[in-house]
């Protein structure tokens, strides 16, 4: 499944490029809002194909063992996923000023965005019981597969909308 991820990643990225070419020709803030998801979605693709969060858990882990401080770690932890809050807090509320007047595709992009944020953020925490339920199944379907597949969807379908209505504006 994660190659499915990354090929649903590299899709959206093509179709948040498209958009931007469409959109960038009437100016504004919208060609800078695909030019941005391009570039966060290219990252996050990165990330699924080489493991990084893995990498920099297994550091941490490493770090805190090292340092004496393993038995406190779940206030690193809450810090950490604090700031990682705070940083998409402030991302979103950037996207959302340059998506707006919003459009429809601008729309289906900015709730793709929250599917990946929230999983994002649950990835992020590491603690056990929220790990258990990306485990768990749906319909056969992990929830982390889900949730990701899901906000990759979305940001694509929104690509999509824009690219099909920039290119009506622009013929």
């Amino acid at each position: 499944m994660g190659w499915i991820t990354v090929a649903g990643y590299a899709l959206a990225v093509w179709a948040c490029w498209r958009a931007r070419r469409a959109q960038g020709a009437a100016g504004g803030g919208a060609g800078n809002f695909w030019w941005l998801l391009t570039l966060g979605l290219a990252a996050l693709g990165v990330n699924k194909q080489l493991d990084l969060q893995t990498w920099l858990t297994e550091t941490g882990r490493q770090l805190a063992h090292a340092q004496g401080w393993y038995g406190q770690r779940h206030v690193v932890q809450i810090g950490f996923i604090a700031a990682v809050a705070a940083a998409g807090a402030i991302g979103v509320l950037a996207m959302w000023r340059l998506a707006w007047p919003m459009s429809p595709g601008r729309f289906w992009a900015g709730v793709g965005l929250a599917f990946l944020l929230a999983f994002v953020l649950m990835r992020a925490s590491s603690f056990h019981h929220v790990d258990a339920f990306l485990a768990s199944t749906a319909f056969g379907l992990r929830w982390n597969w889900i949730l990701e597949l899901s906000g990759i969807g979305a940001v694509a379908a929104g690509a999509w909308l824009d690219w099909r209505a920039g290119r009506r504006l622009t013929c």
